[in-house]
């Protein structure tokens, strides 16, 4: 990483609100750096280090449920949510091999 020193005098205050808050450095209105604390700057990096695996395995829990999804059973399920009212599925048991709940009798 390249380290320069800056010996303007506004310099050692912006350092200081770095501490509390970012600061982008512009040039002409457009934002050529960023200013921040050495704590946010290593969480950037820890984040930035961690974050490929993190999507990773998001994604392959998605891929995992997604294919837990797919079967015929629950697919029947679906089908019968879009087709059918609530008191219909219930009465007739949501999956394939439940028993049809009684009704009471009041």
């Amino acid at each position: 990483m390249l380290k320069v020193e800056i010996g303007k005098a506004n310099f050692s205050a912006l350092t200081k609100q770095a501490q509390t808050q970012d600061i982008a450095i512009t040039s002409h209105g457009k934002v050529e750096a960023y200013l921040v604390s050495p704590e946010r700057y290593d969480r950037f990096l820890a984040v930035a280090e961690t974050a490929p695996d993190a999507i990773a395995q998001l994604e392959n829990e998605w891929r995992r449920r997604i294919a837990e999804m797919n079967t015929p059973e629950k697919r029947k399920v679906l089908r019968e949510m879009k087709t059918k009212s609530l008191e219909e599925i219930l009465a007739g048991g949501a999956l394939a091999d439940e028993q049809p709940v009684p009704r009471r009798k009041a």
